[in-house]
């Protein structure tokens, strides 16, 4: 039990002294240190890219270089009144400044990239190097300029194509292709039904042993479905058959439509929903 519990509070420093190294900076010469630091994963993203596979050299020396000076910046926090803690002061600022000038270089590299990807307008890319978050991308004003307009650019052509997309599954919808076929439901108490046959349409409604048929041509217009009869014909109980024809169009507002559901409203409001 002993023995586990060492091995416990092993493990625990460890994993302190890890996020005590990565998750926070060194307090020597800070206003140099930190926008180096703030690089150090940011630029791991990047050269994982293939689109910076030509400076991976680059930003694997500057990556290597920071860390083992960020290890040396917490020496001197720690250790910053021994004597040899002034030399390795001077060096520590010294290489601070050499990887500032780095910084800047791959800064200016991301930058370049990031406008040509825009230009080129390869989205999968551009929020590649957006999920690296290095600070040039929101610390350029030329390069925010052009990644917002170029997120406007894709949200406008993604709404454009989820656009054509909906028109396109309403338009089959409401398709004799989608609507063919029997259709049930309820109207107004009674048992309803309708049967499309490309543009035939019949409908019936039950009402105890009374049947109403109604026989036509169907078409839709935008949310309208025009049902356009011609024959009608009734049935109550054993009695014959009684059969009429004539011209009237009825018209059914769809409030509901899809590959197993059709509602629809009548000129009186009455609802007709339908399920097959």
């Amino acid at each position: 039990m002993g023995g586990y519990t060492l091995l416990l509070r092993f493990f625990i420093i460890i994993i302190i002294s890890y996020i005590y190294l990565f998750a926070s900076n060194p307090k020597t010469y800070a206003s140099v240190g930190d926008p180096v630091y703030a690089t150090i994963v940011p630029t791991g993203r990047l050269a994982s890219l293939e689109i910076f596979k030509e400076d991976r050299e680059l930003f694997g020396t500057y990556i290597n270089r920071a860390r083992d000076t960020k290890k040396e910046g917490f020496w001197l926090d720690k250790y910053k009144h021994l004597p040899e803690a002034r030399e390795r002061r001077k060096k520590y600022i010294s290489t601070l400044r050499e990887l500032a000038e780095q910084n800047k270089q791959i800064a200016k590299i991301v930058k370049d990239t990031a406008l040509r990807i825009i230009k080129k307008g390869w989205r999968k890319t551009y929020y590649a190097i957006k999920r690296s978050k290095h600070p040039i991308l929101k610390n350029d004003v030329e390069l925010r300029r052009a990644s917002l307009q170029f997120e406007k650019k894709i949200r406008a052509e993604s709404n454009k194509r989820k656009e054509r997309q909906r028109q396109k599954k309403q338009a089959y919808y409401r398709s004799a292709k989608n609507l063919n076929g029997k259709w049930k439901g309820s109207f107004k108490n009674r048992s309803a039904e309708f049967i499309f046959n490309k543009k035939q349409l019949i409908c019936k409604n039950r009402s105890g042993n009374t049947v109403q048929t109604y026989e036509g041509r169907w078409h839709i217009k935008k949310n309208t479905l025009f049902f356009d009869i011609v024959k009608i014909s009734r049935k109550a109980g054993n009695r014959p058959v009684h059969v009429r024809e004539t011209s009237v169009t009825l018209k059914y507002m769809i409030t509901k439509i899809g590959k197993k559901e059709l509602n629809l409203k009548d000129r009186h409001g009455d609802m007709i929903v339908l399920r097959r």
